[in-house]
C-alpha cells in the first residue's frame, strides 16, 4: 500500500511539474507626446508546456489595441509554439516555424482591464536544461469617454455664447 501511494505522488509530481503557469502585472508607458497612447513589453521564458496571463494597468474604460507577441528558435529545444493566444478573449493570429508569431491583424477596440492570455509548448519532451522564450509589445490609445466630449461641447459653447455677447456690447 505504502508503495502505490509514494508512486501515486511520484506521478502527480511528474505532471504537475510539466505545465507552467505565471500570472505577471504589466505596467503600460505613457507616451511623452500623444497623452492618450501607453504601450507595454514584456519577455518570459519556460521549458515545457505553459499558460501565461499579463494584465495591464493601468485599465481604459475603452481602448484600440494592437499586439505582438514573437519566439524566435532554430531549432526544435529552443522553440516556442503558440496554441493560444488571447487578449480579453479575442484570439490573436497564430503562426509557428523558425520565428512564431501572435499579433492582432487590426486594431483592437476593447473595454475594461487588458488580459492577454497565452498558451503554448516550449522545445521538445526530455530537454530541461534548454530555455525557450517569447516577447511581445502592447500598444494602447486611450478612447475618451462620452462625457468628456460633452464636456468638451459644453466648454465651447460657453465661450461661444461669451464672444456673442461681448461682439453685442460692442456694437451698442
Amino acid at each position: 500500500m505504502k508503495i502505490k501511494s509514494i508512486l501515486a505522488a511520484a506521478a502527480l509530481t511528474i505532471v504537475a511539474s510539466s505545465a507552467f503557469a505565471t500570472n505577471t502585472v504589466v505596467t503600460l508607458v505613457q507616451d511623452p507626446v500623444n497623452a492618450a497612447k501607453y504601450t507595454g513589453g514584456f519577455n518570459i521564458s519556460h521549458t515545457s508546456a505553459f499558460t501565461d496571463t499579463f494584465t495591464f494597468s493601468p485599465s481604459f474604460q475603452s481602448s484600440t489595441v494592437s499586439t505582438v507577441l514573437t519566439s524566435i528558435g532554430f531549432d526544435k529545444v529552443t522553440n516556442i509554439d503558440f496554441t493560444s493566444v488571447k487578449l480579453n478573449g479575442v484570439a490573436l493570429s497564430i503562426t509557428n516555424g523558425v520565428v512564431d508569431v501572435a499579433q492582432t491583424l487590426t486594431q483592437l477596440n476593447l473595454t475594461g482591464p487588458l488580459t492577454l492570455v497565452v498558451s503554448g509548448k516550449a522545445g521538445v519532451a526530455n530537454t530541461p536544461n534548454f530555455n525557450a522564450s517569447y516577447s511581445g509589445t502592447i500598444n494602447v490609445t486611450a478612447v475618451p469617454e462620452p462625457e468628456t466630449f460633452a464636456m468638451l461641447g459644453a466648454g465651447l459653447a460657453l465661450v461661444g455664447f461669451a464672444a456673442r455677447r461681448r461682439k453685442a456690447a460692442n456694437q451698442a
